[in-house]
């Protein structure tokens, strides 16, 4: 699959759920995907197993997403990473 060109940004729809799905920075907990729609400019979230009441749902944003981003999505791991470098690029010290 190439880049994407989509990404979901919910801010001012609160009736969008998507907003609720959080990405861990680690593909190790995804359990969800994004589908893209473009016919239909939206896309559809689908579970990559099976996902247990109460669980929190993981997905990638993508690098459209967080190369918008203004601040260190590791800031909180206390990892120190290179955020300018591509995510396949990054290392931790």
């Amino acid at each position: 699959m190439g880049v994407s060109s989509f990404f979901v940004d919910p801010e001012d729809h609160p009736s969008v759920l998507a907003r609720y799905i959080n990405d861990p920075i680690t593909s190790t907990f995804h359990n969800v995907k994004y589908v893209e729609r473009p016919d239909m400019y939206s896309c559809a979230v689908v579970a990559t197993r099976d996902i247990v009441e109460g669980e929190e749902i993981f997905v990638s944003y993508g690098e459209t997403y967080w190369e918008q981003q203004t601040y260190d999505p590791t800031a909180f791991t206390g990892e120190v990473v290179d955020v300018n470098a591509p995510s396949s690029e990054r290392k931790s010290t």
